[in-house]
């Protein structure tokens, strides 16, 4: 799955054409931003699952600030129905707010359910203050 996937499918969920909207201008030079944030933020959130899952890990670059929409989204599978979601919502928000709403409720929904499903981890705790 390449990032161009997922800005067609988010501009498919706002109802917009993938070739002939007048967004899609707007649209296309916004995402590569939009989607290195989304990968940034969710970075360790994927490490997380991909060693919950048995899956090999994957480096990812967390401190790009653009993409490039012909390269690969290096998350988990898991996480496409998010950003898709994520993406939407921002590219959404100054047009109709209240889909903007929906969608980001939906891309929150979506996390929380891939963070539920990660088991905690048993660290030991450190006495940094002498109290224990």
């Amino acid at each position: 799955m390449t990032y161009q996937d997922i800005l067609d499918s988010a501009t498919l969920a706002a109802c917009e054409s993938t070739r002939t909207s007048a967004s899609l201008t707007d649209y296309t030079e916004r995402a590569p931003y939009l989607l290195a944030s989304f990968v940034g933020l969710y970075a360790n959130a994927d490490r997380q699952y991909r060693l919950a899952h048995k899956i090999p890990e994957v480096e990812v670059a967390t401190d790009t600030v653009c993409v490039s929409l012909s390269d690969a989204f290096p998350l988990s599978d898991v996480f496409v129905p998010a950003a898709v979601s994520y993406l939407a919502s921002q590219l959404t928000i100054d047009e109709n707010e209240e889909l903007s709403d929906r969608f980001f409720d939906h891309y929150i929904d979506m996390i929380l359910a891939i963070r539920q499903e990660l088991p905690c981890v048993c660290e030991p705790i450190s006495d940094r203050y002498g109290l224990i």
